[in-house]
């Protein structure tokens, strides 16, 4: 056996770990990022609610506003928050 090879067995190893840690950690923030576009969304449609048109339509778009920044919420409750 080369010398060295245990070494680098073990460093391979630890390689392994890491990458699968970032991999774990990239979902993470794209999941993050995701809940981002969806709070924007939700403020997009809360505002776009308040201006004049049909009365069913801004019920609607407020409706899916609040839906949006519940369902945002329910999904942020269940992330993972490193102290």
């Amino acid at each position: 056996m080369p010398a060295g090879s245990d070494r680098a067995a073990t460093l391979s190893a630890k390689a392994d770990r890491q990458f699968d840690r970032a991999l774990a950690d990239n979902q993470q923030s794209d999941d993050y990022s995701l809940l981002t576009v969806l709070f924007a969304l939700v403020l997009f449609f809360a505002a776009v609610s308040d201006r004049g048109g049909r009365e069913w339509a801004r019920i609607a778009l407020f409706v899916a506003a609040v839906i949006g920044l519940v369902g945002g919420a329910c999904l942020l409750a269940t992330f993972p928050v490193l102290v």
